[in-house]
């Protein structure tokens, strides 16, 4: 019985080592691929300013139209 704990206890801390391993892989991705898309807008932001500004002055309005129709929605 002590052989089957400790098999099931061994096989638990090799799977435990594998998704730790792979979550840290993962995280390694996920930040080199934030990174480049954090410069590409960052690049973007300063190349093209008058762009930049228009298509937040655009995303603006937009937020701001669906607030207000979910809002008059509300109240009727």
């Amino acid at each position: 019985m002590a052989n089957k704990v400790d098999e099931t206890v061994s096989h638990a801390r090799k799977m435990e080592e594998k998704a730790n391993e792979y979550a840290h892989e993962q995280y390694d991705v996920m930040s080199k691929k934030m990174r480049e898309k954090q410069e590409m807008i960052d690049s973007f932001v300063h190349e093209e300013p008058y762009k930049a500004i228009g298509m937040g002055v655009l995303a603006g309005v937009g937020i701001g139209f669906i607030l207000c129709s979910l809002m008059c929605r509300r109240r009727d």
